[in-house]
């Protein structure tokens, strides 16, 4: 196993090559900005990593056929940011969108939360 020691905060810190691994999303809440087409394609594609459940909030609730294909519940924007161990955007850039992930949305995410940003966004001028 490789250490490795660096100079940190006045202090050596000693790591593992595994603090850079990140965190394992099996057995993780992710939750999705948007669930649309693209934000279905990626659950679908996650459900092969055995995660714990997807929490999505968007302007319209899916069919319960496909809640229940991706083990998926519609919350509200505060509940989803809380509970979400990945926080995935997966919404157009629209006037309505802009500016939604700001300082107060992440000071209610999990510390350990990760963003992923699929969104699309706006018009090249």
């Amino acid at each position: 196993m490789l250490i490795l020691q660096i100079y940190y905060s006045n202090n050596w810190e000693t790591f593992t090559l595994n603090w850079m691994l990140g965190q394992d999303v099996r057995d993780s809440v992710v939750g999705f900005y948007g669930f649309g087409g693209i934000a279905q394609a990626t659950a679908k594609r996650l459900s092969g990593f055995d995660i714990d459940s997807v929490l999505y909030t968007t302007r319209r609730r899916v069919s319960e056929e496909i809640e229940k294909e991706y083990n998926a519940k519609k919350v509200d924007f505060d509940t989803m940011l809380a509970q979400s161990d990945f926080v995935i955007i997966a919404a157009p850039l629209t006037k309505e969108t802009a500016g939604v992930f700001n300082a107060t949305a992440f000071g209610k995410m999990k510390k350990t939360a990760v963003l992923v940003n699929i969104a699309r966004g706006g018009k090249m001028v």
